[in-house]
């Protein structure tokens, strides 16, 4: 099967043929990873990555933390 590589702005993309997309069961936003390997393009479906509480909390620094926001008032039995 033969397909062509395209330019998507300033990338190259290519489009992938329908059975492959079944035989893969790929949809819109699976994870794939991509590499190069002796002259070819290799694409094989992986999972998403898996986060922790500790990775994440690692990633927090001034530039993208926000002060609390209220949307509402108190619901319930909140004491305050």
């Amino acid at each position: 099967m033969n397909i062509i590589v395209k330019k998507w702005g300033a990338s190259l993309a290519i489009k992938l043929p329908r059975a492959v997309v079944r035989k893969l069961d790929l949809s819109v936003g699976k994870v794939l990873d991509i590499r190069a390997e002796n002259g070819q393009l290799i694409l094989s479906p992986c999972c998403k990555p898996k986060y922790t509480l500790a990775s994440l909390v690692r990633g927090i620094n001034a530039s993208n933390r926000h002060d609390e926001i209220e949307v509402d008032g108190p619901r319930g039995r909140e004491l305050f």
